[in-house]
This record gives structure tokens, C-alpha cells and sequence, in this order.
């Protein structure tokens, strides 16, 4: 599965994906034996989160996804100078809570056809 996440408001688009063949498309520097990881290429981060479990609603898929994800929001946030900390987290958990929803209503929507 791919998901492009539109994070318009930092300008930068997250693509999310979860085969290796996906990951290749959009990641030319891919390796097969990579199961989790996240890329900043500026205006792209690409968030590569392996379906190891064969279904996408396991915890453990989801707790993979999250942990990505914040490292997504991370390089968002710092890529745009805006400081956060243990005195500064909303524009950091904001920004996780909005890729993961939009993840995982994708992620739904797919299971549902499935």
C-alpha cells in the first residue's frame, strides 16, 4: 500500500509505504532488508513501515506506523526551524495525530474493500 499525505501547511508531502516494491518506486536508494524506516529528502519524507504481521490493523503494525510517523513530524518540524520540547509537544503531536488519522482512514478504507 502507498499513502501520500498532503501536509500542506508546511509544504511538504509524506508518502507512506508498506511493500518493498512501493518503496523502491519512490525511493531509489531502497534496500530490500529495510522493514522500518523514515527518510527526510526535504520537500519529501518517505516512510517506509513493512506489513511484517499481514494485516495492518495489528497493534504492532499501528505502533511501527506511530513511531514513524514522529520521526516524520520531527524532521517537519525542524526542517521548518519550529521548536519543540517537553515545554513545547502541540505542533509535534498535532502533526503525528493528523498523518496517522490520515493513514489510517486509508488504511480502513482499503480493509473494508479488501
Amino acid at each position: 500500500m502507498r499513502v501520500k499525505i498532503n501536509v500542506d501547511i508546511y509544504s511538504v508531502v509524506v508518502i507512506l509505504t508498506t511493500t518493498f516494491d512501493e518503496f523502491k518506486k519512490d525511493y531509489k536508494d531502497a534496500k530490500e532488508d529495510t522493514r522500518f524506516i523514515t527518510i527526510d529528502c526535504g520537500g519529501y519524507i518517505f516512510v517506509h513501515v513493512r506489513d511484517e504481521w499481514n494485516n495492518m490493523q495489528d497493534h504492532r503494525f499501528i505502533q511501527c506506523l506511530s513511531h514513524e510517523l514522529n520521526h516524520a513530524a520531527m524532521c517537519i518540524l525542524g526542517g521548518c526551524d519550529i521548536r519543540f520540547d517537553c515545554h513545547n509537544q502541540e505542533a509535534l503531536c498535532y502533526l503525528q495525530d493528523f498523518m496517522i488519522a490520515k493513514s489510517i482512514k486509508t488504511i480502513n478504507r482499503q480493509h473494508n474493500r479488501g
